[in-house]
């Protein structure tokens, strides 16, 4: 299942599994999560105007099965 969700999330831990698409579009939905980790399917960032990083200066851990697609600025990022 595909989704989309453009509120903040603060201090939690994001976890994306299952083989669908989320789709990011506010630069700042993220960028105060603890920690985001794409188990599977694929988080779609799409923000060509973000001022900052839209995943903070936390990491963001692709594993094995997730993609990491679309246009945003990111740092720390780990492939698994």
């Amino acid at each position: 299942m595909d989704f989309k969700f453009d509120g903040t999330i603060v201090g939690s831990k994001v976890t994306k599994v299952g083989t669908g698409v989320w789709t990011v579009t506010d630069y700042a939905t993220l960028y105060e999560a603890d920690q985001v980790t794409v188990n599977g399917g694929s988080l779609k960032l799409n923000s060509t105007s973000a001022p900052y990083t839209m995943t903070g200066k936390k990491t963001l851990t692709i594993n094995q099965g997730g993609a990491l697609t679309g246009r945003g600025l990111v740092q720390n990022v780990v492939l698994n």
